[in-house]
């Protein structure tokens, strides 16, 4: 786990999720043959599911998000506090620059990537700031900072798992 400081927030990188080859045996067929559920109508102009992904796989992969959240320790965060969707990236497919307010803390997973994929990119006032994807890879950061997913030119698809951690009550 890698803790990263970048111009006024941090985030926080966790590498080999130890389920990710179940989560993807039991995800990523499925999404590459799913509809656009959204239509290109949100800032990720890829194909995307509904709002509220839920399985077996996915309930442990927020589990183990509440469990590893260092950024903000002091908040009880419960399985039914986050949401998480999925984003198919085929070639010429893009993120525009957005952020994830009101929620507390956003997460990007990468299910099925290679390392020269196109990154998540932080956009700060000072600098970019690129995280390659990694397959198993979880980022986790504060709601606040805008990112973006540059141009896929790849015809393989890259496939992601988003989320949000709203307020617990």
């Amino acid at each position: 786990m890698e803790r990263f400081l970048s111009h006024s927030a941090e985030y926080l990188v966790i590498d080999d999720y130890p389920r990710q080859s179940f989560l993807k045996d039991e995800l990523c067929e499925a999404i590459e043959n799913m509809e656009d559920v959204q239509g290109r109508r949100t800032n990720v102009k890829a194909k995307m599911s509904h709002w509220c992904l839920d399985s077996n796989e996915i309930s442990k992969l927020k589990t183990f998000i509440i469990e590893n959240n260092s950024l903000y320790p002091y908040l009880s965060f419960r399985v039914s506090d986050i949401n998480i969707w999925a984003n198919c990236y085929g070639k010429g497919d893009y993120t525009v620059s957005h952020d994830h307010l009101p929620d507390i803390l956003a997460v990007v997973y990468f299910l099925k990537s290679e390392r020269y994929f196109s990154p998540l990119v932080f956009e700060g006032t000072w600098r970019k700031i690129k995280i390659r994807p990694k397959e198993g890879r979880l980022v986790v950061f504060p709601s606040y900072i805008k990112h973006s997913v540059p141009i896929h030119k790849f015809n393989d698809t890259r496939i992601t798992l988003s989320g949000n951690l709203k307020n617990p009550q």
